[in-house]
């Protein structure tokens, strides 16, 4: 055990190490929302090189947080999230359950949903899609140039 958890501390420093030297101006553009810590950011620095580079849409699809319709002729059924980038969308659930301590706008957000009837996970769901179109806009602002962070 004491092997393994040296092995990951030093796989965690190297990781931080490889931010700093070639993404630290994106590392604090995503740590500048509330909720999103390092962890968070590192990840979709690594596994989703897209964002603010396609619309809030396809971010959301890529990522798997897009509603999927589940009709067949006349029947219409409930919607859901399938597919996209596992471990982004993992990483952005913890970010959204901290969002909702610490992000007012996420907060309320999620408590106007619970208060329409919706239920908790699917209202973490759709915080975790809106924690991901706000960081994609803040990218998209960085990426055309936008120096007001």
């Amino acid at each position: 055990m004491k092997y393994l958890e040296k092995s990951i501390k030093g796989i965690e420093v190297n990781i931080e190490k490889l931010v700093k030297e070639n993404a630290k101006d994106i590392d604090e553009i995503l740590q500048s929302e509330k909720g999103v810590g390092a962890q968070t950011s590192a990840i979709l620095i690594g596994l989703l090189p897209e964002l603010g580079r396609l619309d809030n849409r396809q971010i959301a699809k890529l990522v798997g947080l897009a509603p999927m319709a589940h009709d067949s002729g006349s029947k219409s059924g409930k919607r859901f999230i399938r597919g996209g980038r596992d471990r982004v969308r993992n990483a952005l659930y913890m970010a959204s359950i901290s969002a909702l301590r610490s992000n007012p706008k996420v907060k309320d957000f999620y408590k106007r949903l619970r208060a329409d009837g919706k239920l908790k996970k699917v209202a973490i769901t759709a915080v975790m899609r809106k924690l991901i179109v706000i960081l994609n806009s803040k990218m998209r602002l960085f990426y055309e140039g936008a120096s007001y962070f």
